[in-house]
């Protein structure tokens, strides 16, 4: 009996061993996997270097420096979550396939011409806290008809297809 208590609680310990080492490899994996991805300075995201259509940008992330996604052409929608801060100028130009953004409440500020010749951009939100918006953020955008302010900016609404502060 107490050589199957032995064997037990051995085997126990190796899968114990091969489950945590299992896990440090996805770890590892998934940081390696999103440094491909994200050049990163510090929590600034400096560029995107990947071909995803759909993203969230990941929560480490506070600011988008200038042109980091400029000219993507996988890109398709993006959601800029709760902690981010800032938008650099350029950030998501000359995007050709861009139609969807979902920006959360903890930006202030958008830079000049951000969104700007991103020609199939349909749907566009931001939350509450923006209070900068540069210029040209939207500049050769036909088809964005309506850029949607939550309820709670106090800065910006949109009507009749015109941004006013």
């Amino acid at each position: 009996m107490k050589d199957k208590k032995r064997i037990v609680f051995i085997l126990t310990g190796v899968l114990a061993v091969c489950v945590i080492s299992f896990l440090l490899t996805s770890v590892y994996l998934s940081k390696a996997a999103i440094a491909d991805t994200y050049q990163m300075d510090g929590s600034i995201l400096m560029r995107y270097n990947g071909n995803e259509s759909y993203i969230t940008i990941p929560r480490s992330v506070t600011e988008i420096a200038p042109a980091a996604f400029e000219g993507n052409t996988s890109l398709k929608e993006v959601v800029i979550p709760q902690g981010i801060t800032k938008i650099g100028y350029s950030a998501f130009a000359e995007g050709p396939n861009l139609c969807k953004v979902e920006i959360a409440g903890s930006v202030t500020e958008i830079g000049s011409s951000a969104f700007a010749n991103c020609p199939s951009l349909l749907e566009f939100s931001a939350g509450e806290g923006l209070s900068e918006l540069g210029s040209g953020v939207f500049a050769g955008d036909e088809l964005l008809n309506d850029v949607e302010f939550d309820k709670d900016n106090n800065c910006f609404v949109c009507l009749d297809s015109v941004i006013y502060s």
